[in-house]
């Protein structure tokens, strides 16, 4: 599995999907006007959209390598995202593919490729489990088992502490005390952003998280409606970014690495495109 300079698959996958976005946002956004400047002769004025469609390829591949369960949905996701952004037709064709699944029903799931749909949905059969130490570990259920575990004990400091949690970074602290017998390693978080935000903070903690992330999505919709060219690119980018975080954000903490930083950096160029793009407001005297 790739894992680049992060040492770990999934960080490097989650990081490359918070990028990915915007390469495909910009491709979106730019490609008439590359098309437009190549049919006329001047391939120059295509650029940023060359660059869009390589990074995004190199990037892209880059995830695929990483085999992380939660940059591949969070792609998904993302991706479905910036589509239902792009109008009604979307929608529609959003509809027309949500009943061809539930009609076909399972064998929609059949269609794809075994492994991805077997990497995807193998941590979900631990989760029920009604004991895990009983569990037989071995190489390939490993990381599995391991996060399902660490999701147990979030949920038991949340049981301790179900409306305030347990403290903003106490999650290690604590963890000993709600440990399974052979998952005594903390590993800095839960694994699950929303199950750690839950253990620290509780339902008043999550529900103050998912405004704020439900803010900035509604945000980069507006833009991504109100804009044109690079920066609805962008906009579309900070759209695909905030998808993928929702959903590897149910396998992993994207927060680490310095991550938050490229989410930061997008949002605030949103923030400078939507500014860009709006009308001036006529001066008092003018």
């Amino acid at each position: 599995r790739a894992h680049g300079t992060f040492q770990q698959p999934n960080p490097y996958g989650g990081y490359l999907g918070l990028l990915v976005p915007l390469a495909y946002g910009i491709v979106l956004a730019e490609g008439r006007t590359a098309w437009a400047a190549i049919r006329t002769g001047r391939p120059a004025r295509a650029w940023l959209w060359g660059l869009a469609v390589i990074s995004g390829g190199v990037m892209l591949a880059g995830l695929v390598m990483s085999w992380s369960r939660g940059a591949l949905l969070g792609l998904a996701a993302g991706a479905g995202l910036v589509f239902l952004s792009l109008g009604r037709k979307a929608w529609a064709v959003a509809a027309a593919l949500a009943l061809m699944l539930a009609f076909l029903g399972p064998g929609s799931v059949e269609a794809l490729p075994g492994d991805l749909v077997g990497r995807v949905t193998e941590t979900f059969e631990y989760i029920n489990l009604p004991d895990l130490t009983a569990v037989e570990i071995d190489d390939a259920n490993f990381s599995v088992i391991e996060r399902a575990a660490h999701w147990l004990a979030a949920w038991r400091m949340f049981s301790r502490a179900p409306w305030l949690g347990v403290g903003t970074g106490q999650y290690a602290t604590v963890y000993p005390q709600v440990a399974l017998p052979r998952w005594q390693d903390p590993l800095g978080h839960a694994h699950n952003y929303y199950l750690n935000v839950l253990a620290e903070g509780g339902l008043l903690g999550l529900a103050f998280y998912l405004l704020m992330l439900g803010a900035a999505m509604r945000t980069v919709w507006r833009a991504a409606r109100e804009t044109s060219g690079w920066q609805r690119g962008v906009a579309l980018g900070a759209l695909g970014m905030l998808g993928h975080l929702a959903a590897h954000s149910g396998f992993d903490n994207l927060y680490v690495h310095e991550m938050y930083l490229v989410v930061a950096m997008l949002l605030g160029m949103v923030a400078w495109a939507r500014q860009r793009a709006a009308p001036e407001a006529p001066r008092v005297g003018a």
